[in-house]
Order: structure tokens, then C-alpha cells, then sequence
């Protein structure tokens, strides 16, 4: 970035390669129509917060790596896949995934409601929230509510994920 000091809206607080400051946005949004491919691309890519990619998670890449300017979700719920006399069901849980990547489980739970039960999206920042809880064992500990609602492997692995982001990679299309 060329001044440190200009200032950064992102949903972490954090910038990436792709992360405009309020001057640059502004300076780009100011040649609308004018724009070069090179500025368009720079504009399409900014994970500024509130713009398209950090809310939606349009860019194939944030749905493969972990980019903590986007906002991602967990999905939860029963699905049953037998018939009335042989039902089946499965607890699916789905982690990190964009507003893109809902769309086509949505659609389906909308065409095929009859199948899920107890469904739930929740933020992954919303999971990320830590409280004091009275463990099993009596103990009070401070845990995220991910660990609370789905247990410590998946608190290891969002953990993990925001440490290497290239070590784990997101589901893809």
C-alpha cells in the first residue's frame, strides 16, 4: 500500500493485496466509465467491506482460500435421504462458505423442503465469539461457541485455517 496511513474499511480489520483504501476506491468510483481494464479489474477485486466480494464471496478464490475479508457461514442440518419405511438420515455440517455457496443449497432445501430438518446458517464470526461455559467435568472454561455448538475439531481446523491459509483449502465449485 503506498501510504501506511490511509485509511481501510475491511470486515477483519486487516488488508490484503486486494484491499482499496477510502482514496483509491474513491479515485477509481470518480473515473467510472473511464476506467482502464486494469483499474476495472482492481475495483472488481477490492474486498473492501460492504462491497460485493467481501459480502458475497463472488471470486472463486475466496471460496478456495480463506480470505478474512469476506464473510463466510456454517450450515447445519438433518437431511433425510430414505423413503418413509427406510429413512436415513444424516447431520450435514458445512463450514466457511459463502453467500455464493448457499445459494444452490438453499434452492435445493427450497425444492426439497420436506427433506431437511433443523436448519441453520450461522456467521462464522458469530462462531468465533467466546463465553464462559461450565464444562462437563464442572470445570469453567472460556470456549468459542463453535466448540460449544460442534466441538474443538472444528474450532482446530477454523483455528488452522486462519493461521495457513493455504494449508487448508476451502471447498470449491
Amino acid at each position: 500500500m503506498e501510504n501506511e496511513n490511509e485509511d481501510y474499511n475491511t470486515l477483519s480489520g486487516e488488508i490484503t493485496e486486494d484491499t482499496l483504501s477510502f482514496t483509491e476506491r474513491r479515485k477509481l468510483k470518480e473515473k467510472r466509465g473511464k476506467l482502464t481494464e486494469e483499474e476495472q479489474m482492481k475495483l472488481h477485486l477490492d474486498d473492501t467491506y460492504g462491497g460485493f466480494r467481501s459480502t458475497w464471496g463472488n471470486q472463486k478464490k475466496d471460496r478456495e482460500v480463506y480470505n478474512p475479508n469476506v464473510e463466510y457461514f456454517f450450515v447445519s442440518y438433518y437431511l433425510n435421504e430414505g423413503t418413509i419405511e427406510d429413512e436415513r438420515v444424516r447431520w450435514v455440517r458445512s463450514f466457511y462458505l459463502t453467500r455464493h455457496q448457499l445459494l444452490p443449497i438453499l434452492r435445493h432445501m427450497l425444492d426439497n423442503y420436506e427433506m431437511y430438518h433443523n436448519f441453520e446458517i450461522l456467521s462464522e464470526k458469530g462462531l468465533d465469539q467466546k463465553s464462559k461455559y461450565i464444562c462437563d467435568d464442572g470445570v469453567e472454561r472460556e470456549l468459542t461457541l463453535r466448540e460449544v455448538r460442534f466441538g474443538s475439531s472444528y474450532q482446530h481446523t477454523s483455528d488452522q485455517m486462519k493461521e495457513d491459509p493455504e494449508m487448508y483449502r476451502l471447498s470449491s465449485d
